[in-house]
């Protein structure tokens, strides 16, 4: 008899990964009311890593090893289209045995012929696994607007539907990719999907030396975001998503004003009809701190 659960495919990409798989293989196992499947994209682990990840993978991929964003993509790419839904997955955290379950649920508001995206808060951990806080709390809607400027949630937290995987599967993986998950909730924003973000953290995630990312909160991470401003890197960054915008412009009904007059804004040389057009846009961060940095970002052209 055909199992009545969901079908997930989990895409854990690995590169120099060994330290806390198991921990995070194992909460994977043990997720509650699922069938799961883990496709794993290799970037260039280890023959002793590989090995442990055989007993658990339906299927190991070669990466693209152009970083980790693009092996998300190209290793989502790869997974076959049968799944109800889609997960990604970093290899040091540690889910909550509901995490998907309860994502999914949460998914099931919405119209299923869409594009739709479970994102989320995270608990904090440290190398050995005690709690040591949250990521930042975010209450505004997910919407196009922001996502221009602002991701708000790891890949790690996010879950999707087949819709959207469809729609990564425009992404141009000869463009530069800033990050899969900024990308998926620009992509899903702006072609009128649906995102939930979640406030209750579904994952534990790990913050250790070797973080690609790490945790976007306190003042060092304020003080990363701001250098990163003022040396271009996030103008450039702006500049990777646009690109791939462009891939999905097609898909892009309601929102294709909106793109129309970011992109106008954003050459506006006067400083004066650029705040005007800033203004009219109506582009948004989810902190009060947040919108202070963006408006100085639009006067000083550093987005």
């Amino acid at each position: 008899m055909e199992s009545l659960k969901d079908k997930v495919a989990i895409i854990l990409c690995v590169k120099d990964s060994k330290d806390y798989l198991f921990e995070q293989l194992d909460s994977i196992r043990i997720q509650e009311f699922v069938d799961c499947d883990i496709f794993v994209g290799n970037d260039g682990c280890s023959k002793e890593t590989e090995k442990i990840l055989k007993k658990h993978a339906k299927k190991i991929f070669a990466g693209p090893k152009d970083g980790f964003a693009k092996n998300f993509i190209y290793s989502l790419n790869n997974v076959p289209n049968k799944y109800d839904f889609y997960a990604f997955c970093d290899h040091d955290d540690i889910w909550m045995k509901s995490k998907l379950k309860h994502s999914i649920d949460c998914l099931r508001a919405y119209d299923n012929s869409k594009p739709n995206l479970y994102c989320g808060r995270t608990l904090l951990i440290n190398e050995t696994g005690n709690e040591i806080g949250f990521s930042p709390s975010f209450r505004k809607k997910p919407s196009f607007l922001n996502a221009l400027v602002q991701s708000i949630a790891g890949g790690n937290t996010m879950v999707f539907n087949k819709e959207t995987k469809n729609l990564l599967s425009m992404v141009s993986l000869n463009k530069p990719i800033v990050s899969h998950d900024w990308l998926t909730y620009v992509l899903v924003s702006a072609v009128g999907g649906n995102i939930y973000y979640d406030n209750i953290p579904q994952i534990k995630y790990r913050i250790h030396k070797n973080n690609k990312i790490g945790s976007n909160k306190g003042l060092v991470a304020f003080y990363r975001r701001a250098k990163k401003v003022f040396n271009g890197s996030w103008k450039s960054w702006i500049n990777s998503n646009i690109s791939q915008i462009n891939e999905v412009i097609p898909q892009i009904k309601i929102n294709l004003s909106t793109f129309k007059k970011f992109i106008r804004m954003r050459n506006e040389k006067n400083i004066f009809k650029r705040i005007c057009l800033f203004i009219d846009l109506g582009i948004y961060r989810q902190t009060f701190i947040g919108n202070i940095s963006l408006f100085l970002m639009i006067v000083f052209k550093k987005i």
